[in-house]
């Protein structure tokens, strides 16, 4: 279909669009910890993408009322299924990619995600089977377990200056954050990417799933 027929299509869906207000309840649990500055900037703009789709979506929605300066005012509320198509498009509008990490950082990156899943691994079985520290209802998540920088030079193999330079790259980037410790305290880590983009397409970290809004 030819460019021009696209955009005479999505004008005219467009002007039959209602002017409705659109409401965000699950707001409060889209937002960032206070850990990921990227993340506090980029908020915004994810909040006004999921209200963009869901006024687009506003004919599939019930249209409620209420009251302002004795006027009745038309709304429709996001819900899952609007998050779910936003988060689709904030990959590929406010996403990163791999390729923009040094060789060597993005080869750490990828060897701390290998560390990480194998802790995950090992905790899950320590609950199950009730072990040292296991907790049969607590499941572990990725992005809770710390680690140290001799842990991953252990892991890793890498030299410590190695380790402190593109350790450094991925904090500044924020796909690690420091845990704890500072000011000449033992500095622990947590991991903020989850695996993706392996293959190349372009990723947003924190968002959160879906299926977990209530």
């Amino acid at each position: 279909m030819a460019a021009d027929v696209i955009l005479k299509l999505h004008r005219n869906f467009q002007r039959i669009l209602k002017p409705v207000a659109v409401v965000n309840p699950f707001a409060d649990q889209l937002a960032y910890g206070d850990d990921r500055l990227q993340g506090r900037r980029d908020q915004p703009k994810y909040l006004n993408l999921i209200k963009a789709v869901a006024f687009l979506r506003q004919m599939q929605k019930e249209v409620q009322f209420t009251k302002r300066n004795g006027k009745a005012v038309p709304y429709v509320l996001v819900d899952v299924e609007d998050v779910r198509v936003a988060n689709t498009l904030a990959h590929e509008i406010l996403g990163r990619s791999l390729d923009e990490l040094s060789r060597p950082g993005r080869s750490l990156l990828l060897q701390l995600d290998d560390m990480v899943e194998k802790q995950v691994e090992r905790l899950k079985k320590e609950s199950s089977t009730g072990g040292p520290g296991g907790n049969p209802d607590h499941t572990p998540r990725r992005t809770s377990v710390s680690f140290t920088r001799r842990e991953i030079r252990e892991f890793s193999g890498w030299a410590h200056t190695r380790v402190h330079r593109y350790l450094k790259e991925l904090i500044e980037l924020e796909y690690v954050l420091i845990d704890s410790g500072r000011n000449g305290t033992l500095c622990r880590y947590r991991l903020a990417y989850e695996g993706q983009g392996k293959d190349g397409s372009k990723f947003m970290l924190g968002l959160t799933d879906p299926e977990a809004l209530t």
